[in-house]
């Protein structure tokens, strides 16, 4: 027998660790709201709307949850849409978005070199102050 949608997105919604008080923020809805979405005795519909399934998808990709299983509870099929962007990767989009091509081309090349080397040992978290930063010196010199 498949579960219900609201039993579904429930246990997705807790596998990413969130409370509904926290998700319901993340998406601008009242936690009494979302909350109604959960409870398989009063949802009833046979799936939920796809812009809420969106916007929760985005949220939860965050939080290490597949995607398409919150989109799914909006009857869409992995193979019908591409999966909505997380937020860190709206994110990134937008900044990208507002940057000149020279400054594009200097970010790819420090994430580049980022996935080559990492950051030096115990230092996890650069900072502007940091020595890790010297390398976007380097990458421009090259």
């Amino acid at each position: 027998m498949v579960q219900p949608i609201a039993t579904r997105l429930k246990r997705l919604r807790e596998q990413s660790g969130l409370s509904v008080r926290k998700l319901a923020a993340a998406i601008n809805v009242e936690s009494s709201r979302y909350a109604y979405f959960e409870d398989a005795v009063r949802f009833k519909k046979p799936r939920l709307e796809l812009g809420l399934a969106r916007q929760i998808a985005s949220v939860l990709a965050d939080r290490g949850v597949d995607p398409h299983e919150v989109m799914a509870l909006a009857g869409v099929e992995p193979h019908e849409a591409a999966a909505p962007k997380s937020a860190a990767q709206q994110e990134w989009n937008d900044i990208f978005d507002q940057i000149t091509p020279e400054e594009r081309e200097l970010l790819l090349g420090m994430a580049r070199r980022l996935l080559k080397r990492g950051p030096p040992d115990g230092e996890r978290n650069p900072t502007v102050h940091s020595p890790w930063r010297e390398f976007a010196g380097a990458e421009q010199r090259q």
